[in-house]
């Protein structure tokens, strides 16, 4: 999966004051973050800015000593900010949904976590799948402005029928309602709309795996005091599991069981 929707992006400013910081950060940086909405990764609920990578962000404040300012910041805005350099931090983010060049100036961290996707369908509606070419003759439903570089030749010719869908919710629904013969979703987004849609663990089952994909967070590569005080922190978090635990928590202590298994 190529995401169409903008990461978790971070522009940092320097201030002229001081504040408290975390035990053993040298220096802090105003963190500013702008995010599109990735449901259940950041989101927008009564209480404000929400999700998995807006409490890895405060985890990681608080180890770093870094202030963070959370916004949200449109998809064209993002990329005009990479290409001029004034965009330094973009989290949640992956190289496989990036074209190298547009990575030049920019490094990855230790990944946060992997983020697998699978190829979903109803059980006994369709048998284990082994390579794109046997979707031929099916219907997939997809995320609009997601892009599989395996499939698109598929999709082009009509071989395999693409219906687009909106919302995450929605893609779930094209398969529960035999829209579509099979979706293409990723397992932590998968667990936390079924959780939220009461779908019961086994009600789809996956026949495919897209892919696997490290996450990790993009930081300008001339930022080095940033860099070293991201990598500890992610590394303390991956450590004591503080990571898989936030993931948990809003995916439910069924995560497991909801996540589609071959």
């Amino acid at each position: 999966m190529r995401r169409g929707l903008t990461a978790l992006v971070i522009t940092l400013g320097l201030i002229l004051t001081s504040w408290p910081m975390a035990p053993g950060a040298a220096w802090a940086d105003v963190v500013r973050v702008a995010a599109d909405q990735w449901v259940p990764f950041v989101f927008e609920n009564k209480q404000g800015l929400d999700g998995i990578g807006i409490e890895i962000y405060q985890e990681i404040s608080a180890l770093t000593g870094d202030e963070i300012r959370f916004d949200f910041l449109p998809n064209e805005r993002l990329r005009i900010g990479q290409d001029k350099k004034s965009i330094d931090v973009v989290m949640l983010d992956s190289p496989v949904w990036n074209d190298p060049a547009d990575d030049h100036g920019y490094v990855y961290t230790t990944p946060l976590f992997e983020l697998k996707e699978f190829v979903l369908a109803n059980p006994g509606s369709v048998p284990l799948l082994n390579h794109p070419r046997d979707f031929a003759g099916l219907s997939v439903g997809a995320m609009a402005g997601y892009y599989y570089p395996a499939f698109a030749s598929f999709f082009e010719s009509g071989l395999v029928r693409r219906l687009d869908a909106h919302s995450e919710e929605s893609l779930i629904k094209l398969l529960l309602f035999d829209r579509v013969d099979v979706i293409f979703m990723d397992e932590i987004v998968f667990a936390y709309h079924a959780r939220r849609l009461g779908v019961p663990t086994g009600a789809l089952s996956s026949v495919y795996q897209l892919s696997t994909v490290p996450v990790s967070i993009k930081i300008r590569s001339d930022l080095t005091g940033l860099q070293e005080r991201f990598e500890a922190a992610i590394a303390t978090l991956k450590r004591d599991g503080r990571i898989q635990k936030i993931i948990a928590a809003f995916v439910g202590s069924d995560h497991l069981s909801l996540r589609p298994t071959r």
